[in-house]
């Protein structure tokens, strides 16, 4: 199996190649569906901020508990996802992501749905 991996400078994540001719026998599992290499960015940094968007408006009490995001299929024409983060499914400790704060966006509207916020990996989660 051809597997390179660098750090990038100074990124939160690692660069991954696995080329076509990898064998299905590998170490890592890891084989390509057909005759394309895979390119692979893993977010490896566990304080890694990210910004996602609402489904609903947050309350104050709301900042520090965790979240898990709705799924959604996205738009195969832009790229993005549609994905929210489900403010309506919390928990102190139990879902995937903990709300930080809200996103220095100036066009966020505090008391919306749909408002960009800033979220980390729950790490209490992962412990169990």
């Amino acid at each position: 199996m051809n597997l390179s991996a660098a750090i990038i400078s100074a990124s939160p994540y690692s660069f991954f190649q696995i080329a076509s001719s990898a064998s299905s026998s590998s170490k890592s599992g890891l084989t390509p569906a057909n005759s394309e290499d895979i390119d692979a960015f893993v977010f490896d940094n566990p304080q890694q901020q990210y910004v996602v968007a609402t489904d609903a408006a947050v309350a104050q009490s709301g900042y520090l508990e965790t979240y898990d995001m709705n799924t959604s299929a996205g738009s195969t024409t832009t790229g993005k996802s549609s994905a929210t983060l489900d403010i309506d499914d919390t928990s102190a400790d139990a879902a995937s992501f903990r709300l930080l704060r809200s996103a220095e966006d100036p066009e966020n509207d505090e008391n919306a749905a749909f408002r960009s916020v800033v979220v980390v990996p729950n790490l209490i989660e992962l412990q169990s």
